[in-house]
């Protein structure tokens, strides 16, 4: 092997080595912080209705006679 294929080498084995730290940093710094989100609705409903009613009372009634 060539100096300048060991020096190639070298620098790839600290390329690697510094972005698996880089990684493991950056992954734990993800789970380290906490991230949460609550919603609270909170409000008032007036229904206002209109209900017509028609009632139709149209009976036969019969009695017996006595």
């Amino acid at each position: 092997m060539d100096k300048k294929d060991i020096l190639i080498l070298v620098i790839k084995v600290i390329i690697y080595a510094c972005t698996l730290i880089l990684g493991v940093l950056g992954v734990s710094s993800l789970t380290s912080c906490s991230v949460s989100k609550d919603t609270s609705v909170v409000g008032k409903a007036t229904i206002i209705t209109t209900d017509t009613t028609y009632v139709l009372h149209n009976t036969f009634l019969s009695y017996p006679k006595k």
